[in-house]
């Protein structure tokens, strides 16, 4: 991820001296001159034209105004807009009234503020990808009220000879715009956009996971005896004890976990269901975080040591662990999930639901909005301390064979 700018305080910016420059993110830099500190925004079509255009003075304009006419400027560039700086901008005729902007972009933008606070991060930003590096350069200029089924079908099309995965998402995302638009009185009533059958739906893949009590003992020698780094090895157990998503496991925090009481407390916002959760952790675990504890003295339980860019390890690096320990097209981190799904309930029964909730999954049924996620957390703790225990016997077994 790239490093955000530090936001600069008015104060100073007010102190800026001639010759400096202040960058504020998002492209948008303030210059300071000898005639003045003027707000230049840079910006970058997805043909790969790139441009810089002055939007305004300071402190006339301030920065949160500046953020706001940056965001502009980039939304025009995606779309295909003319980019209307500082010196473009006509004065206003003030006896008409300017006209709205209700264009697919401006719609699109709208319906993601909306949705995005209660979104996971990862989810949120799948949808912005989706939605401004595709859906707005194909049909951001286009009037919500104007807009047609042939211009989203050509560019839901268009998306998924690229990403399949990709358009079955856009899929959904423009048909809740169009039904924003319809609400908010941008378009006539009734005039939905059925997207049904105008992409077809990409190939479900399941993720490689062993599930064969037989296969289990290898897998997890090989976890157990990794020989690369000692902080990949713990997060690869780690994702083992837990079964959660390995993307939760590498951005694991300190704060989050209680060793005294045997949890580890993940609020919403990190989840993909944006629901806090509590994971039940085995006795093997607790040992092991205490171990990585000694070491690890910042925030992130699992730091990254060689990365200059990233301060936790990646989940990509756990993947590649797997890899390199020979279970390449056989097993993936997520796949301990599956694992653990399976192999729980053949080796010793253990109860569907109470597996369903630490494996974080929606429950199904009427009363699922009701349904409280903690009730088996005594159940869930005991099941998966003879999870881990039954790791720990299978890997004996296969070493006893070798």
């Amino acid at each position: 991820m790239p490093r955000l700018a530090k936001q600069p305080t008015h104060l100073q910016l007010s102190q800026a001296r001639p010759g400096s420059k202040i960058a504020c993110g998002n492209g948008l830099q303030l210059e300071s001159k000898a005639t003045g500190k003027r707000w230049y925004v840079r910006w970058r079509a997805p043909d790969g034209r790139r441009g810089k255009v002055m939007i305004g003075f300071f402190p006339d304009l301030s920065l949160a105004d500046a953020k706001a006419e940056a965001e502009r400027i980039h939304v025009s560039a995606r779309t295909g807009a003319p980019i209307v700086g500082y010196r473009d901008k006509l004065k206003p005729d003030p006896t008409e009234p300017p006209k709205p902007d209700r264009t697919f972009a401006a719609a699109s933008e709208a319906w993601l503020s909306t949705k995005t606070p209660r979104w996971a991060e990862s989810t949120a930003d799948k949808a912005k990808l989706i939605i401004r590096r595709y859906m707005q350069p194909a049909i951001g200029q286009t009037d919500m009220a104007e807009l047609t089924s042939r211009q989203v079908r050509d560019a839901l099309q268009a998306l998924n000879e690229r990403a399949p995965h990709l358009a079955a998402k856009a899929t959904g995302y423009v048909r809740q715009v169009v039904d924003w638009a319809i609400v908010e009185g941008w378009r006539d009533e009734g005039r939905h956009i059925v997207t049904r059958g105008m992409v077809d739906a990409p190939e479900v893949r399941h993720f490689p996971a062993i599930t064969e009590a037989g296969e289990i003992g290898h897998l997890w020698a090989a976890v157990q005896d990794y020989a690369g780094s000692h902080t990949v090895r713990a997060a690869l157990m780690l994702c083992g004890w837990t079964a959660h998503r390995p993307g939760v496991v590498a951005t694991a925090r300190w704060e989050h976990v209680d060793i005294s009481a045997g949890t580890w407390s993940v609020p919403g916002e990190l989840m993909k269901m944006n629901k806090p959760h509590v994971v039940s952790l085995p006795r093997q675990a607790l040992h092991m975080l205490a171990e990585v504890r000694e070491y690890s003295r910042g925030q992130w339980v699992f730091p990254s040591f060689s990365r200059k860019v990233a301060a936790h390890i990646s989940r990509d690096s756990l993947s590649k662990a797997l890899r390199e320990s020979g279970f390449r097209g056989r097993h993936v981190t997520h796949g301990f999930r599956a694992m653990l799904r399976t192999v729980a309930r053949e080796e010793f029964g253990a109860d569907v639901d109470a597996l369903e909730t630490q494996l974080a999954h929606r429950p199904a049924g009427p009363l699922a909005g009701a349904y409280d996620r903690t009730r088996l957390i005594e159940q869930r703790a005991q099941i998966m301390q003879r999870w881990a225990d039954l790791l720990d016997e299978k890997a004996e077994e296969w070493r006893a064979t070798q």
